[in-house]
């Protein structure tokens, strides 16, 4: 056993892992490549959502697309790209399509 852990000791000094030679071949304060640089200052395409948004969220994109009022109206009113279900109950099952909705109406996209 004692013998097997010396001849262990003994190659890893003579060839380095590999990761340590990796390691070594970087230069931390290299640029960053062309296309890296490009991807990381692409501008917004308006479909950015990464969590699902929330009831709130839905409610503030219909209130400043249609106003309060209406958008009241809205959100009680059965719609077909819903499943012939409100806005209300829709956010439970899909809200990112409920918000996708809203989004649409305040481009003018339907």
């Amino acid at each position: 056993m004692l013998k097997t852990s010396t001849v262990l000791e003994k190659a890893s000094t003579v060839r380095p892992a590999r990761l340590n030679i990796l390691i070594d071949q970087c230069d931390p304060n290299a640029p960053e490549p062309g296309d890296i640089q490009a991807w990381q200052h692409m501008g917004d395409v308006g479909r950015e959502i990464i969590d699902a948004p929330s009831r709130e969220d839905v409610w503030n994109a219909a209130a400043r697309a249609m106003g309060e009022v209406q958008a009241r109206r809205w959100m009680k009113t059965a719609h077909p790209l819903l499943d012939s279900k409100s806005p209300n109950l829709g956010i439970e099952e899909d809200p990112t399509r409920v918000y996708e909705l809203v989004l649409q109406m305040s481009t003018g996209a339907s």
